[in-house]
């Protein structure tokens, strides 16, 4: 591959003409002893750290603790349909557990729920309205 390089420039400097052989084996070897260096110490740049000025200020900082989480609340529910309901923004039905509680049974009054001993029973709150419509005046 160098070698083709080489000839390669060597047929630009002479304006793509005939090509002495000496020639590109002087390019050949220029280009092989530019391979071959390391650079010296005023040219090589020490790498960049982004993150140097911020290791103080990780080391002093103060561990993160996640806040203890809130005790379960009540199960809401907000919807029924046929034999699913949408209790805590999560679409259940019998046999599946939402917030600690697993469903008993959906039906069109409510939603009976059953944690170890407790019973719980939601009722479907049938006056609220989802949806409101008002007359502009």
């Amino acid at each position: 591959m160098r070698r083709v390089i080489g000839w390669m420039i060597a047929l630009a400097v002479t304006g793509w003409g005939a090509v002495d052989k000496a020639a590109v084996h002087a390019i050949v070897k220029k280009m092989e002893n530019v391979y071959r260096m390391t650079p010296s110490a005023e040219v090589a740049f020490p790498l960049y750290d982004p993150f140097k000025r911020t290791k103080p200020l990780i080391e002093k900082a103060i561990p993160i603790t996640k806040p203890a989480l809130p005790p379960p609340s009540r199960p809401r529910l907000l919807a029924i349909m046929g034999d699913k309901a949408f209790i805590n923004r999560k679409w259940v039905k019998a046999g599946m557990r939402v917030a600690g509680w697993r469903v008993e049974r959906v039906s069109r009054r409510g939603v009976w729920l059953v944690r170890d001993t407790e019973k719980l029973f939601l009722p479907e709150r049938s006056e609220r309205t989802l949806l409101e419509m008002k007359d502009r005046e």
